[in-house]
């Protein structure tokens, strides 16, 4: 009879411990003026993912038109997935008309919402100024100039890792670089004690250390929410 109890408590237990063990899903979200959706993103679970995006290593990617649509002028997007959190990036110029849940956040002139387990955002996108083709070419001249800059530049300077590193970061944002700043400092450090150091909100931290993970200038290990970021060593 005492083991009959016993087992009925631990049952009721693990019942109540399950809903605290729950998987950590994080999706960046991209929406270029097509309605094309991108998806860069992490997850410790098998799940369910729209056609044309999958789960390899843990590691979400890939592209899909499944999510938005268009009535008029105004698109929506809708995506839903339990115990997860979502950061969804508009394009550029993009006005918001109505939207389900989350935080709104205006980042490089861009708007992009921070919410979990599901969100729908009506939006359109605003008029796109048509440039002649006198300033394409000047545009383009003014690429070109500036790439032969570097390539000298680079030819005088010595190939320090240094150097590499600072010309690397004059295309980085300024929240990159502070990334970058804060772990010449403290070496190879917590996710969680970097993001506060540096003072950027959670949502942000994550896509930006997304972002230099995948240009090559960091790298993160360890497991689930236990990750340590350290930059990584270049000959």
């Amino acid at each position: 009879m005492k083991f009959g109890y016993k087992f009925i408590f631990l049952i009721f237990s693990l019942i109540l411990i399950t809903p605290f063990a729950s998987s950590y899903t994080f999706i960046n979200i991209y929406i270029d003026e097509t309605g094309k959706v991108i998806f860069s993103g992490e997850t410790e679970d098998q799940i369910d993912l729209p056609l044309g995006i999958e789960l390899k290593n843990a590691i979400i990617s890939g592209e899909t038109q499944e999510l938005t649509n268009k009535q008029g002028i105004i698109w929506t997007f809708s995506y839903e997935l339990k115990d997860s959190e979502f950061y969804v990036v508009l394009p550029a110029g993009s006005a918001i008309h109505n939207i389900s849940n989350g935080e709104i956040y205006i980042e490089d002139e861009q708007f992009s919402i921070y919410a979990k387990d599901s969100i729908t955002i009506e939006y359109s996108l605003g008029e796109i100024d048509k440039i002649d083709f006198t300033l394409c070419i000047l545009i383009f001249l003014i690429i070109i100039l500036i790439l032969v800059f570097f390539v000298k530049r680079k030819k005088k300077k010595p190939k320090t890792k240094e150097n590499k590193l600072e010309i690397i970061k004059q295309v980085l944002n300024e929240r990159e670089k502070l990334i970058l700043d804060k772990l010449k400092e403290t070496g190879k450090i917590k996710g969680s004690y970097l993001r506060r150091a540096c003072e950027i909100p959670k949502p942000s931290f994550y896509r930006h250390v997304l972002e230099l993970e995948k240009k090559g200038l960091i790298k993160r290990s360890g497991d689930g929410r236990n990750k340590f970021i350290e930059l990584i060593k270049k000959d």
